[in-house]
């Protein structure tokens, strides 16, 4: 069974950069519960039955994400680097060198990790808050090298929302949904494409 963790970036980010702010940390549930500190790089994992552990990965300032980056079932981590667009993966939860880095992305950009195809990995993409626009890859890079371009593109939402990840269908892919701070609401797309959001709510507070 896939050891599930999803990452919640709501307090991991300052909200007008984009950028983790310094102390804050990203809650990380689902099978278990985990916490990313952006400011150490420091990641404390618990489990359901209560056990716990913690190790480094990646430099203070990383943007924190977490995915099945080789299709074992389990969720371990990775970081972005939004000032120059590189990505770190490692296939553990324990401390270490990557397992691979690569560029994508233009700096100030904001990751997001998913599976894309339905194949039972994640990849990372990532989505451009200036300009709304969603840069999709089906797979990770080689160590060292360029991305290159990505898969496909589209544009979902307004410039500064906040993208997230799922699978909101249910159809074993996941999309993007957004958080429009300003109002509260959140918006659901159930395909990579450009459109109107297939649903939405309100959530919480305007500022939350």
């Amino acid at each position: 069974m896939r050891k599930t963790l999803i990452v919640l970036a709501v307090v991991a980010m300052a909200l007008t950069a984009f950028i983790p702010a310094a102390g804050a940390q990203t809650t990380v549930v689902g099978d278990g519960v985990a916490m990313a500190d952006p400011a150490s790089g420091r990641w404390t994992l618990r489990d359901a039955d209560g056990s716990q552990s913690s190790f480094y990965f990646g430099d203070p300032g990383d943007y924190p994400l977490i995915g099945d980056w080789d299709g074992d079932g389990v969720d371990t981590p990775g970081a972005y680097r939004q000032s120059d667009g590189r990505v770190y993966v490692r296939n553990s939860n324990t401390a270490g060198v990557a397992d691979s880095w690569f560029f994508f992305g233009n700096p100030g950009d904001v990751p997001i990790a998913g599976d894309w195809d339905g194949d039972g990995k994640d990849t990372i993409s990532v989505y451009r808050p200036s300009t709304s626009e969603v840069f999709v890859v089906n797979e990770l890079g080689q160590s060292g090298q360029g991305l290159g371009p990505a898969d496909f593109s589209f544009i979902f939402g307004n410039p500064g929302d906040i993208p997230f990840v799922g699978d909101f269908d249910g159809d074993g892919i996941d999309s993007i949904g957004l958080h429009r701070q300003s109002t509260g609401e959140v918006y659901f797309r159930n395909s990579l494409s450009s459109g109107a959001a297939d649903s939405s709510l309100v959530y919480g507070d305007p500022g939350d």
